[in-house]
């Protein structure tokens, strides 16, 4: 069961799967087009697949920002395939020299970010749950924080995966939706309701709830691809479920409207057409 919720949300979430290390949908897209309302700079801190010619700009310069260089290094010695353990405990080491410093730097915040991010994903054996807890704690830190808000978006996404038992997972959701009152950035705010909107249908426990935080993810904006059209059809059809077909048919007309090439245009097409709506 486990195993399944990372594929699923991963399949339909690719911004996880770049925080996962496990996507390059949008790698040779350009920094502007994937992340317009952050600069290069912000974007590498998190987004490091999309933004490692930049990272290696910076070392190949000598910025005079040498916090910025080891921060880059050490990035890059957690992502490289052909890393060793002694290179990922370097990095380790230099992130946790960079989280010693005032909670409202950037590059702090970013250190302490991807300190976790080692835990959960790149040590030989990694600690899930121990990385959940302190994804929890640095959000309650810094709650107004870019890498705070995206903590807790992690938070969520490692705890529905992990509560599988039915007599606990509707607490987790309801205590995920307190905290989440809080997410205010767009980029955080989007990824954490189209987390829980994913694992509502996953775990089949409300069509309303799903429904109400796609809804929310979408409006902020998640990149569609030609290819990854699923997220809004699994919107579509949770619409026209829940009877909301205006807003069903105003979705699959706006998605028509745009000047996407999708593979499944005709299948987004059949939709409207099944809702009496006309197929312009």
């Amino acid at each position: 069961m486990k195993l399944t919720l990372v594929v699923f949300l991963i399949t339909i979430f690719p911004s996880l799967s770049l925080l996962h290390g496990q996507g390059n949908e949008t790698e040779d897209e350009p920094l502007e087009a994937i992340l317009p309302d952050r600069d290069w700079k912000n974007a590498a801190l998190l987004y490091f697949n999309s933004a490692s010619f930049e990272v290696n700009r910076i070392r190949a310069q000598g910025n005079p920002d040498k916090r910025m260089g080891f921060y880059a290094d050490a990035l890059e010695a957690i992502h490289s395939p052909g890393g060793t353990q002694e290179d990922l405990e370097k990095a380790r080491e230099t992130l946790s020299a960079l989280a010693v410093g005032d909670a409202n730097d950037d590059l702090t915040m970013a250190a302490k970010f991807y300190l976790i991010r080692i835990v959960h994903r790149h040590q030989a054996i990694p600690d899930p749950e121990l990385a959940a807890r302190l994804y929890r704690d640095l959000f309650l830190e810094n709650p107004d924080h870019y890498f705070g808000q995206m903590a807790l978006q992690m938070h969520a996404f490692i705890v529905l995966n992990l509560s599988v038992d039915e007599l606990v997972i509707e607490e987790t959701f309801a205590e995920l939706e307190r905290l989440g009152e809080d997410v205010s950035i767009p980029d955080p705010r989007r990824g954490f309701h189209r987390v829980l909107g994913e694992a509502y249908v996953f775990h089949g426990l409300s069509n309303r709830k799903a429904f109400e935080h796609l809804k929310i993810a979408f409006e902020l904006g998640f990149p569609l691809s030609r290819t990854q059209v699923g997220p809004l059809l699994q919107l579509g059809e949770l619409a026209e479920n829940l009877g909301e077909k205006g807003y069903a048919i105003q979705l699959y007309s706006d998605f028509l409207s745009s000047p996407r090439n999708s593979l499944r245009r005709n299948e987004v097409e059949a939709r409207l057409a099944n809702l009496g709506a006309a197929v312009n």
